[in-house]
């Protein structure tokens, strides 16, 4: 109760601040002119299999491991009220902490909702941010002759190992592979893939391809103790400053693994002219429906994830190429 008057809410209205419309948290961000570039250190390594035995069948393998240190990162929501309110990550609950002093209330009810009250209204970029992400990318190529026609087979299918956020070294390293929160924002899947098999015969080609997006879930609170580099066990796994899921609707805990299928059709009607018509999302497959307190704004939009998955249905797309 006291640090909570401490970061603005009045004394007589502690436990009775009204919950932000909409369930998000306002924030005012400012530039910094100071900002430098960022750098990255980047391994990767692969090879390439084209067996004499099996003509037509090729398969690679890339690993890549990208560490982005001088990041351009600003504390993520929870990082904030994380750090400042949870006796574990500031010790003493001191309103001197360094995320405490970004939060910014109505003088009048001491909430973060509206012109004037916002959570960050010093909040700026800066090059304390630590990006690293590991995962390897699978691809297979299969070409065979059968009868007057040929059946291609592709798949590329990226494996993502680690995914780790940490906007400065007071805050809390995020993982979030599998994941998805206000502070890992959108969902990454572990496995995602394409695979796409094509039969063409003469001027004409027909394909389907397969769409995959495997299970995430929303990401857990954990009681992770400790400040700095005292933190035990070390804070490189998800913990306070994620949304409880116990608050959030069972259902929208978790999304299943998503598959789509396109289908497309081609014919090359003259030397210089091809006709083009592909279904997507063939099965009309609809969008998870997680509400829109789940993840971050930028991608949290219409109930559901729409830079991930589709929120047409299905749709039909004509394409004409000519050459000349």
């Amino acid at each position: 109760a006291a640090l909570c008057v401490a970061t603005g809410v009045p004394a007589g209205l502690v436990g009775l601040v009204p919950q932000p419309s909409a369930g998000q948290v306002n924030q005012t961000n400012e530039g910094n002119p100071n900002l430098q570039v960022e750098r990255a250190r980047t391994i990767t390594f692969g090879g390439v299999f084209t067996p004499s035995f099996a003509p037509g069948l090729s398969f690679t393998a890339d690993w890549f491991d990208i560490r982005v240190r001088d990041a351009i990162t600003q504390p993520a929501t929870g990082d904030i009220l994380g750090g400042c309110y949870n006796p574990a990550l500031n010790p003493g609950l001191s309103a001197s902490n360094v995320f405490c002093q970004l939060v910014g209330r109505n003088p009048i009810n001491g909430s973060l909702n509206g012109a004037g009250d916002t959570l960050g209204a010093i909040r700026l970029n800066t090059n304390l941010g630590v990006i690293r992400t590991k995962g390897l990318d699978l691809g297979l190529n299969y070409r065979v002759n059968v009868g007057q026609g040929t059946i291609n087979f592709a798949n590329n299918t990226t494996y993502l190992d680690t995914w780790n956020f940490q906007s400065s070294p007071n805050a809390i390293n995020r993982r979030c592979v599998g994941l998805y929160s206000v502070d890992c924002e959108l969902p990454r899947a572990q496995v995602r893939s394409n695979t796409r098999l094509t039969y063409s015969q003469g001027p004409f080609d027909l394909s389907v391809m397969w769409r995959y997006i495997s299970r995430v879930n929303l990401e857990p609170a954990s009681t992770a103790t400790g400040t700095g580099a005292n933190r035990t066990p070390p804070l490189t796994t998800p913990q306070f400053g994620g949304p409880n899921p116990a608050s959030v609707l069972a259902p929208f805990r978790s999304i299943p693994a998503y598959n789509y299928f396109d289908l497309a059709f081609a014919v090359r009607a003259m030397d210089n002219l091809r006709i083009n018509l592909t279904v997507n999302n063939l099965l009309d497959k609809q969008p998870p429906v997680v509400g829109g307190q789940v993840g971050g704004t930028s991608f949290n939009n219409g109930n559901t994830f729409p830079a991930l998955y589709d929120v047409l249905g299905r749709s039909y797309q004509l394409g004409v190429n000519l050459r000349f």
